[in-house]
């Protein structure tokens, strides 16, 4: 009996001694784990990270590095598939036909879909090695502790930065609504877990300044606007001065869509396409009535200007290219061996006499073998070998029409250029009728400063942005300019040289000689009082040159 009791007495001693070992140990673990994943409010940044979000494509990188990263700003998935592709995960997909609900996060400039931007922005510190929290309300709703170990960008061997080290400067267009910046600064802060976090107007960053007067009248030719904001010393001249035009990349390439699926193919699903089209073969006419009198007086095909695309078929090619129309083709080899066209025309008729003989067997013999194997021969008389041409050349006419059955080619004619029109006509494209045309927008801008900086600023015009790559648009603005400015003041056009990176090296440029303290607010500003929170924001947003709602 006493073996019993002692056994009945020891089983509870043993239950409460696990309860004792578990409780502390458990608490001070979660405790641990709390303190590792929690970013520090009130840290120094030891790294600087640069963001250009644009509407079309995100650049980003170290404030040390000599270029920027770039992914698009796009979501989508694959059909039939639940997994969502972000951003450069789009680029391994062979076959663009096969995506599937492709979301932007902007719209006309402004970010309209705050989740699918957050998404994009995870994306990016991914394949920087930026590690966030996991325990916010965002990783919670995406999910980010449970995907991290299946889709991570950075190999176990690069370094994993933690994101309260990290302060981030954030290049915004002008007119940024306030409750938008309140948003951003709570998923950065809270979310994302980085000490601090600044503003800029990007158009601002990407304007290169006059080496003697600082003025910069920069042009930004982006995604879904065209802005023209007149600045001194990397802040604007007056915030009334900004202009902007519901004109850009993504209205140009709907237009072209409209085109070419009126006269050729339907092609108002294949926007990739018709983007690599745009990007290729667009530019701007420098007279556009020389042009469009070319375009009435000749025949398709035969345009100086003109040119095939060919589409790929994702089978054997899964890239496009571009050649000459076969009509042109013909016609410049025709000049260049100085033949007429009217001797052209003649063996054209005797081509078609010759396959309608050799269709009916009549011409095809032995003999005409021997002729063929004996070309060369001296013995050959004047009509063998024009017999002997002419079945060459209807061999070479069968080969070319069996590969334009092989391949699906547009013909780009007057859209080269009759689309890029619509920057300095936006009427013919049937805007507003009190919309300008981008050479009047700029001297609406710099007239709306003060009188004293405009001499400067007409000598300092900037053209940025990934529109600005269309050949002739810098020698069309400047002439269209010269003839609607003064003939007192000078006019200067100048454009990047890397017109997409260009707001983020000058984002790099703008805080190499300051500090962090000087251009961002930290996590201390969301746990303020209203009155002070009110007045750092401020005081922020004036210091970098902000006008905001």
């Amino acid at each position: 009996m006493v073996d019993e009791t002692s056994d009945s007495a020891a089983k509870p001693q043993a239950k409460k001694r696990r309860r004792s070992q578990t409780s502390p140990a458990g608490r001070k673990k979660k405790e641990d784990q709390a303190q590792s994943t929690t970013p520090t409010i009130f840290g120094d940044p030891i790294r600087t990270l640069i963001i250009d979000n644009g509407g079309f494509n995100l650049k980003y990188g170290w404030s040390t590095d000599q270029r920027p990263e770039i992914i698009p700003n796009i979501t989508a998935r694959l059909k039939h598939q639940f997994t969502v592709l972000v951003g450069d995960e789009l680029n391994q997909v062979q076959n663009p036909n096969s995506l599937h609900a492709n979301t932007r996060s902007t719209e006309r400039g402004m970010i309209v879909n705050l989740g699918n931007q957050t998404l994009v922005w995870k994306r990016m510190l991914d394949k920087l090695g930026v590690i966030v929290p996991q325990n916010s309300e965002a990783a919670g709703a995406f999910g980010w502790s449970i995907n991290s170990r299946k889709r991570t960008a950075v190999a176990d061997s690069e370094q994993k930065i933690p994101s309260n080290t990290v302060a981030v400067l954030l290049l915004l267009p002008p007119h940024c609504p306030r409750v938008l910046l309140n948003q951003i600064l709570n998923v950065w802060l809270t979310d994302f877990g980085v000490c601090r976090i600044g503003f800029a107007i990007s158009s601002i960053m990407a304007g290169e300044e006059h080496s003697k007067w600082c003025t910069s009248c920069t042009i930004d030719l982006g995604w879904s606007s065209t802005l023209v904001v007149p600045s001194f010393k990397k802040k604007p001249v007056t915030h009334t001065a900004i202009r902007r035009m519901p004109i850009g990349g993504r209205h140009m390439i709907n237009m072209l869509k409209y085109y070419m699926s009126y006269r050729q193919y339907n092609l108002m699903e294949q926007e990739i396409i018709m983007r690599e089209v745009f990007e290729c073969l667009s530019f701007v006419a420098l007279d556009f009535g020389h042009e469009m009198k070319i375009a009435q007086d000749t025949p398709a095909g035969r345009r100086h200007y003109d040119r095939d695309f060919i589409l790929p078929d994702y089978q054997t090619s899964h890239r496009s290219s571009t050649r000459l129309p076969l009509a042109l083709q013909k016609e410049i080899e025709m000049q260049q061996a100085g033949i007429d066209n009217d001797q052209e025309e003649d063996d054209e008729d005797d081509d078609e006499d010759f396959n309608d003989e050799g269709s009916d067997g009549s011409n095809c013999s032995e003999g005409d073998n021997d002729v063929e194997d004996n070309a060369d021969s001296e013995d050959e008389t004047e009509e063998e070998k024009r017999t002997r041409l002419l079945r060459e050349r209807a061999e070479r006419e069968r080969l070319r029409k069996a590969q334009e059955q092989e391949e699906q080619a547009l013909l780009v004619s007057v859209e080269r250029f009759t689309v890029p029109e619509v920057l300095f006509r936006p009427q013919d494209a049937g805007m507003q009728a009190q919309l300008v045309g981008l050479s009047q927008a700029v001297v609406q801008a710099v007239e709306a400063c003060p009188e004293p900086y405009h001499p400067a600023l007409y000598r300092s015009v900037f053209i940025t942005g990934g529109v600005s790559k269309i050949p002739n648009l810098k020698e069309r603005l400047e002439a269209e300019l010269r003839s609607l400015v003064s003939p007192d003041y000078q006019v200067c056009v100048a454009s990047s040289e890397s017109p997409i990176a260009q707001c983020w090296i000058g984002g790099q440029k703008w805080i190499k000689d300051k500090s962090v303290a000087e251009w961002s607010i930290g996590a201390e500003s969301l746990v303020a009082t209203p009155d002070k929170q009110r007045g750092v924001y401020s005081s922020l947003l004036i210091q970098n040159g902000g006008w905001y709602i």
